[in-house]
């Protein structure tokens, strides 16, 4: 099984969700194989990759339960080992000895912060002839203006087939200053999610 090198982050994303969005997640840019009609695996190998164990495991449970059909396997209790997961020969063994059909993975692929000017507002007379002319002062400012920093995780979510490790859709989706991993994860299932209800690859 051939599947790309999963960096930071990775989980499954599939099935129906009980999730809540706070809208601050948005897909970017989707893919998918050209005879690809509809994503109905069995039992899937949910994947999170990252420096921290905890992490991992927190992922991967919180991807576990909303994730409704399918049965799901966690890496962490087939691999504990989580460098392990760039072993191609482990990762398919686990395939082979789980009896999985899907595997999908999401990794981090960008985070960057972005920062917005907003200039000092203005009093409504400061739009009113009178406020230039006659007896009238000029209109003040109210305030000084500010920036307001904001940090933007991207995530690529990409679903695979197990058996050959074939490519079958993939997902790039940007958070928008996620208060922890677990809303992260959230949102992003949640996006996704919704993303491919609207390419009907899910009912």
């Amino acid at each position: 099984m051939k599947l790309a090198k999963p960096c930071l982050i990775a989980s499954f994303v599939l099935g129906a969700f009980t999730v809540g969005c706070t809208g601050s997640t948005t897909v970017e840019d989707t893919w998918k194989a050209p005879e690809t009609s509809k994503l109905a695996f069995r039992r899937v190998l949910v994947i999170a990759v990252s420096p921290s164990e905890t992490f991992r495991h927190k992922a991967e449970d919180l991807l576990a339960s909303k994730l409704r059909g399918p049965e799901v396997i966690k890496s962490y209790t087939v691999l504990p080992d989580r460098e392990r997961l760039d072993d191609k020969a482990a990762l398919d063994r686990v395939v082979a000895e789980t009896g999985v059909d899907g595997v999908v993975m999401l990794r981090v692929v960008s985070e960057k912060t972005e920062v917005d000017y907003y200039g000092p507002s203005r009093p409504a007379s400061y739009y009113s002839f009178n406020g230039y002319y006659g007896p009238y002062e000029p209109a003040p400012f109210y305030g000084d203006g500010y920036a307001r920093r904001s940090r933007l995780v991207g995530v690529e979510t990409r679903v695979y087939e197990a058996s050959g490790g074939k490519l079958v859709w993939s997902g790039l989706t940007r958070t928008r200053d996620p208060d922890d991993s677990d809303e992260l994860v959230e949102e992003t299932i949640e996006a996704v999610h919704e993303e491919l209800r609207k390419e009907k690859l899910l009912p």
